[in-house]
């Protein structure tokens, strides 16, 4: 059932589809449907619509598979059957919004739905619109490796940094790198709207050799522009997909000899993953990066893959600590994960990112627990490079005086 698998897959699938949905369904391999999320209003839409009780709404109430046809009306159903049918086989990521109308047939509103795939399950998402929004969306996107091979080609893909700022000093220390594509008809899409299709085909190998060339790249023009990297890092997200099957250690060797930057400014995150057991090909491929001098990191901390014989076997530099660790509210219960995380990472010589900070009382606990560094929301959102130079300085304030600081760094 749903609620039983990892709460970073439950998040990942949240994720890949449509925000904010009002349902999501995850389509599993025996063919049956277990709904991930539903509010209060879809439950009461489908309800309506189907003629039948309305399902279970939330991760803990759900106890039982349903039938995704006896959700949706007939037309709708039949378009998702065929647009599942078709990721299945393609790999795409399907947009597309279907009218719903009263029994005179006149349209009292639409169905935005998503239908993409995640970690090898099918998943459609759900969002109702007002009857006005129908001539503000295409009848149907359809998001393809062609089609990002095609974005890459015409310069509609970008990168945007995410500061990550030091708990202690305030100081700009590093930043995220993060995909977004300027799409030419749908505006700014961030990486949930379209990475789904680029896994598990040979255009993620195209796709991540450019996104190791272009964080080089703009580590070096930090550098040239006479920024301080004394301690700032760039954080490059690598797949299991490119460790495994790519050659991350000459694409990254390459970049820092063709851009003139140093390896010690490089940070590549890594998800946590059975790919990281020792003898594997991807583990090889980390332990060669940190001999070229590269930083790494495991990313998403606590929500993954549950073994850590790799922080023994590894010689790790970054542990960062998943959102899902620490809720927006924290609990004494959350502050002692933390802490023991940050005593883990002592134990290994490792620093510890606090990631999602989005409260106050988050980087609070960030820094009873001698956290080194956070990342999130509250303290700067993703944007143009340029805006998060290096030499960027926080004064130490008091954590009330925080959420000012989001919108001018």
């Amino acid at each position: 059932m749903v609620d039983s698998l990892p709460v970073a897959l439950q998040d990942e699938i949240s994720r890949a589809v449509v925000t904010p949905a009002d349902a999501i369904v995850l389509c599993l391999a025996d063919g049956s449907h277990s709904i991930v999320h539903m509010n209060d209003g879809a439950a009461d839409a489908l309800s309506a619509m189907s003629g039948r009780a309305a399902p279970s709404r939330s991760y803990t109430e759900l106890s039982r598979d349903i039938s995704l046809p006896s959700l949706l009306p007939v037309s709708v159903s039949a378009d998702v059957a065929a647009g599942l049918t078709r990721i299945r086989q393609t790999g795409e990521r399907i947009e597309a919004i279907s009218p719903l109308r009263d029994f005179e047939g006149n349209i009292t509103g639409y169905l935005l739905y998503v239908l993409s795939h995640v970690r090898g399950y099918l998943v459609c998402a759900f969002r109702s619109l007002p009857a006005g929004a129908g001539d503000s969306y295409p009848a149907q996107v359809t998001i393809s490796p062609a089609a990002l091979r095609s974005a890459l080609r015409n310069g509609e893909l970008a990168l945007y940094a995410q500061p990550v700022l030091d708990v202690a000093t305030g100081r700009t220390a590093g930043a995220e790198m993060l995909v977004r594509w300027r799409h030419p008809t749908r505006g700014l899409l961030g990486p949930e709207s379209f990475l789904s299709a680029a896994e598990g085909n040979s255009f993620m190998d195209e796709f991540g050799a450019w996104v190791i060339d272009r964080c080089v790249l703009q580590t070096s023009l930090w550098e040239r522009n006479g920024q301080p990297l004394d301690y700032f890092r760039v954080g490059i997200n690598l797949s299991p997909r490119q460790l495994t099957h790519s050659d991350v250690v000459g694409e990254v060797r390459a970049a820092l000899h063709r851009h003139r930057t140093s390896p010690d400014n490089i940070l590549v995150e890594v998800v946590e993953s059975p790919a990281l057991e020792s003898r594997s090909a991807a583990a090889e491929q980390l332990k060669q990066l940190l001999e070229l001098g590269v930083r790494v990191g495991i990313d998403d901390f606590g929500a993954g893959f549950a073994n850590m014989a790799y922080l023994r076997d590894l010689p790790i530099d970054m542990i960062k600590v998943d959102r899902t660790l620490m809720g927006l509210d924290p609990t004494v219960r959350d502050e002692r994960i933390l802490a023991a995380v940050q005593t883990i990472a002592e134990a290994i010589g490792a620093d510890v990112v606090l990631e999602g900070v989005e409260r106050p009382a988050q980087f609070d606990v960030a820094r009873r627990c001698h956290v080194r560094f956070a990342q999130g929301f509250l303290l700067g959102r993703p944007t143009l490079p340029e805006l998060v130079p290096p030499k960027a300085l926080m004064p130490v304030t008091p954590s009330a005086d925080l959420p000012g600081r989001a919108a001018a760094t």
